[in-house]
């Protein structure tokens, strides 16, 4: 791990997701893990945190790419 500080701030605004069993595919276990900065407030790092798994592990038939877009999408419109 590395870790690097640049200056204070008075509160963290950095949250993080780990869900080490989300789903199970062909007898595998699919883990979600994330780390969401609070650049976009600490609100939104937090909303992002509590859901983005949730609203992957919904779209697990699709592409990659399709099923990160759209989970980001509905994440954007549900916090929004």
């Amino acid at each position: 791990a590395v870790s690097f500080r640049r200056g204070r701030r008075r509160s963290m605004e950095d949250f993080h997701s780990a869900v080490p069993e989300m789903v199970k595919i062909k007898g595998q276990s699919v883990g979600f893990f994330g780390v969401f900065d609070g650049h976009g407030g600490r609100r939104c790092a937090d909303f992002s945190a509590r859901n983005l798994a949730k609203l992957v592990s919904q779209r697990m038939d699709e592409t990659p790419r399709s099923l990160f877009t759209g989970a980001f999408e509905k994440l954007d419109n549900e916090f929004l």
